[in-house]
């Protein structure tokens, strides 16, 4: 089954769904059918499911977005991901652990909720300054030195 879900078949099905359905040849690049574009949500979960994508179909992402801007903001995003990725080899002590899952629980939950309110606009972005407060009452700053400790044991080694 995995060796299917890597193949262009497996990738095709898992990105585009079935051809004629979802999707289309075109030139021997696949392209949605009006039927997909009618209701992408839909038949998006329908064909699409994310757990059983092992490759990834750019071209089916840069589809869903189609203005230039939007492919400007997804290279810099992809840019900004390797750079913001951690060393491996990490490892924190007990009691950074310990406060790191307590605090980033808390606090992940809180930016979870908030990231989506300010985006859709129901939280206004004026109040984005009390936002960062509250993330910095939850420890994030005590998070943030456990990192910086444990990158200079590494370092050290």
């Amino acid at each position: 089954m995995f060796d299917y879900l890597y193949s262009e078949e497996g990738k095709l099905l898992t990105n585009w769904g079935i051809e004629g359905e979802s999707y289309q040849l075109v030139n021997g690049e696949p392209e949605f059918t009006d039927k997909y574009k009618e209701d992408p949500t839909k038949i998006g979960s329908l064909y699409f499911p994310n757990l059983l994508k092992q490759n990834i179909d750019m071209r089916q992402n840069l589809m869903q977005y189609p203005w230039p801007e939007q492919h400007e903001a997804w290279k810099l995003w992809g840019q900004a991901d390797i750079a913001l990725k951690l060393p491996s080899g990490i490892i924190f002590t007990i009691d950074e652990q310990e406060t790191n899952t307590k605090t980033m629980t808390d606090a992940q939950t809180y930016i979870s909720e908030m990231t989506l309110k300010f985006i859709m606009g129901v939280e206004p972005l004026d109040k984005f300054d009390d936002y960062v407060k509250q993330v910095k009452s939850f420890g994030i700053d005590e998070v943030t030195d456990n990192y910086q400790h444990a990158i200079e044991r590494l370092n050290k080694r």
